[in-house]
């Protein structure tokens, strides 16, 4: 592979700042956030292809789960508290389901 080319870039301080925060964070130098941010912007394109393009629902959803500015710490984000909120879901779910065979048969 090929010694990829410089590319002089532009960018407010208050841009750069955000991103330097943001490499920080992730452990990333801010060429590597930069470079990581447009990969995910061309995958996001290419999947919002695939799932019915730019803002729909999908899409919306796949660009949040990559995003790195979500903290994977988050207790929203964890694994074992999305479980618990399906598993609630699909009760609610399952009664609201009985519910409208309960008023249709009534």
């Amino acid at each position: 592979m090929s010694q990829p080319k410089p590319y002089p870039l532009r960018m407010s301080d208050e841009m750069r700042a955000s991103l330097q925060e943001s490499a920080d964070r992730a452990g990333r130098s801010l060429n590597a956030e930069i470079v990581h941010r447009l990969q995910q912007s061309i995958d996001a394109s290419f999947t919002g292809e695939l799932n019915g393009g730019p803002g729909s629902p999908r899409m919306i959803a796949s660009v949040e789960i990559t995003d790195p500015g979500i903290d994977k710490d988050d207790p929203r984000y964890n694994a074992a508290t999305i479980a618990k909120q399906i598993k609630e879901i699909r009760a609610m779910v399952e009664v609201l389901s009985n519910e409208m065979k309960n008023n249709k048969n009534g």
